[in-house]
């Protein structure tokens, strides 16, 4: 049996020294030529999956189903549950701080939800995919079916019953304070926050309700006779023919709150209550500002596309671009991509850049500290990169998600292809150049004095820290490639044979035959976290720092 089946192959961690025996549940020590030691935990032995395994968010806890006397047994971190009749295929989620786990589970014809290990109560259906962790990871919701009615439960506790819950319409707050949701009853529709039920509708838009970010605010769209309108903390807005789907969008400081309506074939922004100009359409991506002050979206009127920020049109352009517009983020700057005719243009503080033949997908970006701005342009057969309006280093092309800043602002790295070669160019010096360069190279470490990336040689793979090329490996796990907190260590996954290593400071780790994915993860104090499975038996590694 091929235990690399259990998860996702490979993918970053960090493994200083030899292997060592380990007893279940007891952490083994042994010396590491490193500046950590380690130690590992055996968690149990690997069972063959019936469903995918699922990795928490930081790559440190893994859980999946498996069949044991004809039973459905969840099997977390190595440590089995109790046994069901079914398991819910995807129903397995981590909270976002990856502490919590949570699945669906049948029991004699009766649905419930097993919350870090605790069955919850016994419903006649709960709809797989349904379940929810609040962004703090405090609290976990989901619709059940108890008779002919539903019910949300949240943390244990039921709230009123519905003839309906709008399918997975269930949202936390950012804050994790508060959720919301809408449910029928009869013919009427409600939207619910924290339990209490606003005013009924004769139907709630698809977007369901949406939460401010503070939680303080709800806003969803709903219908009244042949009509639409937004109803923000229970006062109805202006009624339209229509409300741009998916266009109701709070500010960041959730006093804000702007959508697109349609009064006949016409369309208008209406920001706090006030309606806008009218144009033929209005793109959905609707930006508010860091500061919540300043918005911005882009809008058709004929054949001429436009950018208005701050209730102002731009210039008429042929396209504006998929991500356009953008603020900085000091909220004082602005920026967009255009098409005019055949030909592309950056506006940066509505000032139009030269015309160029394209432009790359991730561009303009701002600095950090909003002073800057990068971009990658084409112009004939060469490519170049824009920074601060100088365009710099002919090239054949620039990958995706190029160029980018350090994180102080100072520096700008980015991949460049010349030729059938690529290199990294950082601060317009070139480096080596390579068969092919890693997905999501180059990266800054924390304090922006380094700069790491994964590169392909022949048919080897290399990783290239300060600019200095690290051992060959038959690959590298793509976007593994992580500095520590401090800036001062570098990890990596790396495949040697059939085995998989990671390589911390370019020393490579202990054999495993899979590593999880999401990690490594470094801990406040220094400590490297993860999961490895080794001859089918699963451990917990860690690396903690000698010194401490």
């Amino acid at each position: 049996m091929d235990m690399r089946r259990v998860t996702v192959i490979m993918l970053l961690m960090v493994v200083l020294a030899g292997a060592v025996p380990a007893v279940d549940g007891q952490p083994q020590t042994a010396p590491s030529p490193s500046a950590y030691k380690i130690e590992e935990q055996r968690l149990g032995r690997l069972q063959r999956p019936v469903f995918p395994a699922v990795v928490s968010k930081d790559g440190c806890r893994v859980a999946y189903v498996t069949m044991k006397g004809g039973k459905y047994v969840a099997i977390v971190d190595g440590e089995a549950g109790d046994k069901y009749d079914l398991i819910g295929k995807g129903s397995i989620i981590f909270s976002p701080d990856s502490k919590r786990v949570a699945y669906v589970a049948n029991k004699r014809n009766k649905y419930l939800v097993v919350v870090d290990g605790k069955a919850g109560i016994e419903y006649d259906n709960i709809r797989v995919g349904g379940l929810l962790f609040s962004s703090d990871s405090k609290h976990l919701a989901y619709e059940a079916k108890k008779g002919a009615q539903w019910v949300v439960v949240m943390d244990g506790r039921e709230e009123d019953k519905y003839d309906m819950i709008f399918m997975l319409s269930l949202t936390f707050s950012s804050d994790g304070k508060h959720l919301a949701y809408a449910a029928r009853k009869a013919n009427k529709w409600y939207v619910i926050v924290d339990g209490k039920p606003g005013s009924e509708h004769d139907l709630i838009g698809s977007q369901g309700p949406i939460l401010s970010p503070d939680g303080k605010h709800v806003s969803y769209i709903a219908k009244k006779a042949n009509k639409w309108l937004v109803v923000v903390d229970g006062k109805p807005g202006p009624e339209f023919d229509g409300i741009g789907e998916r266009t109701v969008t709070f500010s960041p400081d959730g006093k804000r709150v702007a959508y697109a309506a349609q009064t006949r074939n016409k369309y208008s922004m209406v920001v706090d209550s006030q309606v806008g100009p009218e144009f033929d359409w209005i793109d959905r991506r609707i930006v508010f500002s860091p500061d919540s002050k300043r918005l911005a979206y882009a809008a058709r009127k004929a054949n001429k596309w436009f950018v208005v920020t701050d209730g102002q049109p731009g210039p008429g352009y042929s396209l504006i671009g998929e991500k356009s517009p953008i603020f900085s983020l000091d909220s004082k700057r602005t920026a967009y991509v255009a098409q005019q005719g055949t030909g592309c243009l950056v506006v940066v503080d509505a000032k139009a850049s030269p015309m160029y033949d394209d432009i790359t997908h991730a561009s303009p970006v701002f600095s950090p500290n909003s002073k800057r701005v990068a971009y990658g342009v084409k112009k004939g057969p060469n490519w170049f990169v824009v920074v601060d309006g100088q365009a710099k280093g002919q090239c054949s092309g620039i990958a995706d998600g190029n160029p980018i800043f350090s994180p102080d602002s100072k520096r700008v790295a980015y991949s460049a292809q010349k030729g059938k070669k690529w290199q990294v160019v950082v601060d317009g010096q070139p480096g080596p150049e390579y068969d092919g360069l890693g997905k999501g190279s180059p990266i800054f470490s924390p304090d922006s004095k380094r700069v790491a990336y994964s590169a392909r040689k022949a048919h080897a793979w290399v990783v290239v820290i300060d600019g200095r090329q690290g051992p060959e490996y038959r690959s590298i796990a793509r976007e593994s490639l992580r500095f520590s907190p401090d800036s001062r260590h570098v990890a990596y996954g790396a495949a040697i044979g059939r085995k998989v290593v990671v390589v911390v400071d370019g020393l490579p780790g202990r054999e495993y035959d899979w590593i999880s994915t999401g990690g490594p993860t470094f801990h406040a104090d220094g400590r490297l976290e993860y999961l490895a499975d080794k001859k089918g038996i699963l451990y917990r590694v860690k690396h903690v720092p000698a010194a401490k």
